[in-house]
């Protein structure tokens, strides 16, 4: 369908089935394939664990090879807590001798998945970290072992074009697509606005099935939510940065959608400017 129609195709997949299906993706126009890692060989194995018990990294990696020479884009999203932290330089240095970090962008990417409050008994709270937590730790991580700034070089909202480019943040005045530009469809015939609500009960959108009928009022809620409409975002000095934040832990936080889910973008940027602080100093 992509290729009678000419869009291209994202995918997100755990990759465990991935390269049995590189040859008929081969065939279309492939935009990315996102790709979860869970921290290095030892740890992914544990967590990532398929029905007959197999172990699961070196299958994964063995598709995300066969994906790059094909040409087709991967995106790895690192999941991101107290134990995979400890991994990432095992990782980083595997993805190295693999050749990953040889790649263009245009073929190989990253980017930090934080393990937060939407997963509900994965894994014990005190592993997980708040979001300028993660940066936190991540960065002191980077510091200890240079190797995992190849693995992942955070953006700090906007503080490493800053001082690599001299260029600002562009203004982001909505940063949750649900309803928008993303909607999920699941098997009982019902829609949501992003795989973050799916399934669960008073985020439905409408139905595809058996007939295609929406819940306009919902929809409409989400379709207009952004920080022009909600009260605390208007006057908030880092909204255009925050953008409102996950539109799904707001409501569950605040009870409505159109409310906050605040992000610590000030502590971000102080985390950042004091990992380049060096480089503000030269210039």
């Amino acid at each position: 369908l992509s290729t009678q129609y000419k869009f291209k195709v994202s995918l997100v997949t755990n990759g465990y089935y991935l390269e049995e299906y590189l040859d008929l993706l081969s065939q279309t126009k492939i935009s990315e394939i996102q790709v979860t890692l869970d921290g290095d060989k030892e740890l992914h194995n544990r967590r990532r664990v398929p029905g007959d018990g197999q172990k699961s990294f070196e299958r994964i990696l063995s598709a995300m090879k066969k994906t790059v020479e094909l040409k087709m884009p991967l995106h790895v999203r690192l999941m991101i807590d107290r134990l995979t932290l400890r991994t990432l330089p095992s990782l980083a240095e595997r993805l190295e001798s693999e050749g990953f970090f040889d790649l263009p962008r245009s073929l190989f990417k990253t980017s930090l998945g934080r393990n937060y409050e939407l997963i509900d008994d994965y894994m014990s709270k005190d592993d997980l970290l708040e979001l300028d937590e993660m940066y936190l730790e991540y960065t002191k991580t980077m510091s200890e072992y240079p190797l995992v700034k190849k693995l992942h070089n955070p953006s700090y909202f906007g503080i490493r074009n800053l001082v690599k480019k001299g260029e600002m943040y562009l203004p982001s005045f909505d940063t949750c697509p649900a309803g928008k530009s993303e909607f999920v469809f699941d098997h009982t015939g019902k829609i949501y606005g992003c795989t973050a609500s799916c399934g669960r009960e008073g985020y439905e959108l409408g139905n595809f099935y058996p007939e295609l009928k929406w819940n306009e009022k919902e929809l409409n809620a989400w379709k207009t939510r952004s920080i022009l409409t909600i009260d605390e975002c208007k006057d908030c000095s880092v909204g255009v940065v925050c953008g409102g934040g996950c539109g799904v832990i707001a409501k569950d936080r605040n009870g409505k959608v159109h409310s906050p889910n605040c992000k610590p973008i000030k502590n971000i940027f102080d985390i950042g400017i004091d990992y380049y602080k060096d480089y503000f100093l030269e210039k």
